[in-house]
């Protein structure tokens, strides 16, 4: 799955949430806020599932529709590594100072929704991020 020109491919295998063999992977890049509600999903387990979309918002000019299932997203993660080559006080304090965060993607599937929530405003200026976010959801075609 390609996430967007300047990421790399999406090496991760995401089985499909249904029986039917009717749905389809899709990306979005979606500018914070996204004006969606996400909820567990109540039909698939483990999963999460969009339930409103507001008219005029970003996650409706990005295409996205009651009943797609979030699969993951990109968030905000922390960069050990960076934080300790950038600073010589969180090597001497064991991470005591504010590390370096790196973009990741998070695997929403049988995460515990508060992490999925989580992950999705670590996208926002204000908490490090970018202020959008990549987005891959699933869309059932019955």
């Amino acid at each position: 799955v390609a996430l967007a020109p300047h990421l790399k491919p999406l090496e991760q295998t995401l089985e499909p949430s249904f029986t039917d063999d009717n749905s389809a992977l899709a990306t979005v890049q979606i500018p914070l806020p996204m004006g969606m509600v996400i909820e567990e999903s109540e039909t698939l387990e483990g999963r999460v599932e969009v339930v409103e979309v507001g008219e005029g918002s970003n996650a409706e000019k990005a295409g996205v529709k009651v009943g797609d299932v979030l699969r993951g997203c990109t968030a905000m993660a922390v960069n050990l590594l960076k934080a300790a080559e950038e600073d010589a006080a969180f090597n001497a304090l064991a991470g005591a100072t504010k590390p370096g965060f790196q973009r990741a993607f998070y695997i929403a599937d049988e995460m515990p929704f508060d992490q999925t929530m989580n992950a999705l405003v670590s996208n926002a200026e204000d908490q490090g991020g970018p202020g959008f976010s990549n987005l891959v959801f699933e869309r059932h075609f019955s």
